[in-house]
């Protein structure tokens, strides 16, 4: 008899498929960034997900569309969209690397921002974290060194990052009467209908050599959604964080030998830096949750 697998075991490997999706999604956003601005590529990844997403709802519009909080929804929709948004134009202009290592300061945005949105105590060590994670981001930005500036890139970056800790905090809010593809599809929608208007103003049909590039970004949006959430279902936070920080070393591997990128010992460090400091709050996030 075959060995069954623990809820740890199917859950990591749900986050190694989320990893290896999010860097296939990260590659096509900087190579069609080049051609096509952030609010056209975003108008492409929600067509495609709402196209997706429409046999799924089938013939249960009320049910997947019915919400007790719509005001919670559609901010959480927007903070989403926006947080995508920034994503895009950080990765066109970033070495890969470097824009995948700063969206892992969501977790240290969300150490902020639980106290004033879930009630979290933040006590000291927690806040200790916090700060080394952002001197983390410092030593990648390298603010002052010769040569080095701070781009807008760069502020898309953390910025995407902080939205992106918003949008996880309402989901928590939203997730005691709301399905994964309730908010999904409300996600998916209202982000084509927001991006809709920018790309129509800069709109022009794409060849027929990106038209599969662009509707596979959308694909591999959903995909790593998915496998990020089933991830996250099966196993324990604490140890699928690590097998999502597989994330870095793909996209230096792909950044490397597809683009060229080289890899900054300062990216490097900071990176390690970040992630320290992020896996320590959710190892102390853990052993809070269970003294409870």
């Amino acid at each position: 008899m075959g060995r069954t697998l623990s809820g740890n075991q199917v859950g990591a490997l749900w986050m190694l498929g989320s990893a290896i999706s999010f860097t296939l999604e990260a590659s096509l956003l900087k190579a069609l960034g080049a051609d096509y601005s952030p609010a056209v590529i975003l108008f492409w990844r929600q067509a495609v997900a709402v196209l997706l997403l429409t046999p799924l709802i089938g013939g249960s519009w009320r049910t997947t569309f019915a919400t007790t909080k719509p005001g919670l929804i559609f901010g959480r929709s927007v903070t989403g969209v926006l947080g995508v948004w920034l994503s895009i134009a950080a990765y066109s202009q970033l070495p890969l690397a470097d824009a995948n290592a700063l969206s892992f300061t969501r977790i240290l945005w969300m150490a902020i921002l639980g106290p004033l949105f879930l009630k979290e105590a933040l006590g000291l060590p927690r806040a200790a974290a916090t700060v080394v994670g952002f001197v983390g981001v410092l030593i990648m930005l390298r603010p002052g060194a010769q040569g080095v500036a701070l781009t807008t890139g760069h502020l898309a970056a953390i910025a995407a990052a902080l939205l992106a800790a918003l949008t996880i905090l309402n989901v928590k809010a939203l997730a005691k009467d709301h399905t994964v593809l309730t908010l999904t599809v409300y996600s998916a929608m209202i982000g084509l209908v927001l991006s809709a208007p920018l790309a129509m103003a800069q709109w022009s049909w794409p060849p027929a050599g990106d038209l599969p590039l662009l509707v596979a970004l959308g694909v591999f949006g959903l995909i790593t959604l998915t496998c990020y959430t089933k991830g996250m279902q099966w196993g324990e936070a604490v140890i699928m964080a690590p097998i999502d920080y597989t994330r870095l070393i793909l996209a230096a591997g792909v950044g490397l030998v597809v683009f060229g990128e080289a890899i900054v010992p300062a990216t490097v460090i900071g990176a390690l830096v970040i992630v320290g400091s992020t896996f320590y709050l959710l190892t102390r996030q853990r052993a809070v949750s269970a003294k409870m």
